[in-house]
């Protein structure tokens, strides 16, 4: 069957557009990831931001924005709805009164490792096929190509 355009790689084979493939597995780990975190009412953009806080306690609203790739106003949303649940707590930061340091509750440490548990049935779901060589290369190759961005 003729094409309506010139023959383009992208175009005609889009399954080999690394592109196309990141977003494609994004959105099935995602999807799979958010009705995993539902017993716990985490999204898994917020449970992001909870791991973040539990691994860097005292990292600052904005420089979980920035790793987190987060915009600010979407952040403070976040934040705001992490501390009226209890889950975290603010302080503000003796280095820059504007800045707000980031520390998890015992109950944020308690939904934190229930939803950890959660998402790491679903990575294992999803690897699942993988052999444990080509799971390690993938996250391997993913983290690196994330460090040259």
């Amino acid at each position: 069957m003729a094409t309506a355009h010139p023959a383009d790689p992208v175009i005609d084979r889009p399954e080999t557009a690394l592109g196309f493939l990141l977003n494609q597995a994004a959105a099935i780990v995602r999807d799979r990831t958010a009705a995993a975190l539902a017993p716990v009412n985490l999204h898994p953009r917020v449970f992001g931001v909870l791991l973040l806080i539990g691994h860097q306690p005292g990292v600052t609203q904005t420089e979980a924005s920035q790793r987190l790739r987060i915009d600010r106003t979407t952040m403070s949303q976040f934040v705001t709805d992490l501390s009226n649940r209890k889950l975290i707590k603010q302080a503000v930061s003796p280095d820059d009164r504007r800045n707000r340091r980031l520390q998890l509750t015992a109950q944020g440490s308690r939904t934190l490792r229930r939803a950890a548990a959660l998402a790491e049935q679903v990575e294992h779901d999803v690897t699942a096929g993988l052999s444990r060589a080509d799971n390690a290369a993938l996250k391997s190759t993913l983290a690196q190509l994330l460090r040259s961005l």
